[in-house]
């Protein structure tokens, strides 16, 4: 330990404790179910700032997912309702847009008259994680939440976690 005092300025400690180095795997192990990367699946990215856009279209894509984009809510909804049933795997949506925001595009997918409207996972892309927040999100219809800003990792895992409980583990 060392101590610099100095009379009007104020003083200064300086501790050095040893510790020895913990054991750390090198790799992670592999998960034992669910896609090792979103290959087989095309997720509708909504979003409307645009370089929010581009990072989550990066990411899918660079694990080899398709995107199918839709800058707001009501796009969002029109894109699925134009897509053929179980085209589109996973909605992963900014929840605070202008217009039509995340939460309410989910509960008009929710509505619509299709087989896998009450079905596809539809997960949410935002900063806000406080208690209520998750249960108005489970309300709307949202089935799986990522925090913003994004990380590939979490996506991978929210997206395989979400097409593994709904029983869609292939393409």
């Amino acid at each position: 330990m060392e101590v610099d005092s100095e009379q009007g300025r104020g003083t200064q400690f300086e501790i050095k404790i040893s510790y020895p180095y913990a054991d750390v795997p090198d790799t992670a192990e592999p998960q034992a179910d669910g896609p090792a990367s979103l290959a087989v699946l095309t997720l509708l990215i909504v979003e409307d700032n645009e370089l929010n856009m581009e990072i989550a279209e990066f990411m899918v894509t660079d694990v080899g997912g398709k995107i199918i984009k839709a800058y707001d809510g009501r796009q969002a909804v029109e894109k699925f309702a134009a897509s053929a049933v179980g085209e589109i795997d996973v909605i992963l949506t900014d929840v605070m847009m202008p217009g039509v925001d995340g939460l309410e595009e989910t509960r008009r997918i929710r509505t619509l008259d299709r087989p896998d409207a009450g079905t596809v996972p539809v997960i949410a892309m935002t900063a806000n994680l406080f208690e209520e927040d998750l249960r108005e999100y489970t309300d709307a219809g949202v089935t799986g939440v990522l925090p913003k800003p994004l990380n590939i990792d979490q996506l991978i895992e929210t997206v395989t976690k979400q097409i593994t409980k709904g029983g869609k583990t292939d393409g």
